[in-house]
């Protein structure tokens, strides 16, 4: 996943991916992670699909990939993490967060936590929800109190490669 270049936000626009313009750093992470999405996908030969990051940053999840032909749809929720973060058994996912994407039913959805070039990620889905309803969410206490759950890597898909295919099989992307 190459995320050392520069891009023009018309020219991505044209071919069907719509970048975040207010840009902070959690957005300009977002940005590489749906360009390089993007190029992979095109690079694998798919084509009739649009990446598009939701409405503003505190919707539930950080994209919607649709299959331009049939107009299925899948979310994308991202969390950028530092790369000293990786070797953790486990990572953080708001539980307000997986509520929302249940209440409003944002599925398919995948939860990728990207580490650098490094990705993990888990479908949400009905067995996430099986495994995962009895999971003890815990309040973290600082700055801002969140409640979060712990996502077991174990449970995990790795690899950018690996999460291009299963988006492709999800969404029927051709």
């Amino acid at each position: 996943m190459d995320l050392s270049f520069n891009y023009d936000l018309d020219l991505f626009k044209n071919l069907g991916l719509t970048l975040k313009v207010d840009v902070d750093y959690h957005s300009n992470n977002e940005n590489h992670f749906s360009i390089a999405l993007f190029n992979n996908l095109l690079e694998n030969g798919i084509k009739n699909f649009s990446i598009v990051p939701t409405a503003n940053k505190y919707d539930n999840t950080d994209f919607i990939i649709t299959n331009t032909l049939t107009n299925a749809k899948m979310h994308i929720e991202l969390k950028c993490r530092d790369i000293r973060y990786e070797n953790y058994e486990s990572y953080f996912v708001n539980a307000n967060k997986i509520k929302a994407i249940e209440q409003k039913n944002l599925v398919p959805c995948i939860l990728v936590w990207c580490f650098g070039y490094k990705i993990y990620y888990i479908i949400y889905d009905d067995d996430f929800k099986i495994k995962y309803k009895t999971n003890s969410v815990w309040t973290i206490t600082g700055n801002a109190n969140a409640n979060v759950m712990n996502v077991l890597k174990k449970d995990m898909t790795t690899g950018f490669d690996n999460l291009t295919n299963r988006i492709v099989s999800i969404l029927n992307l051709t």
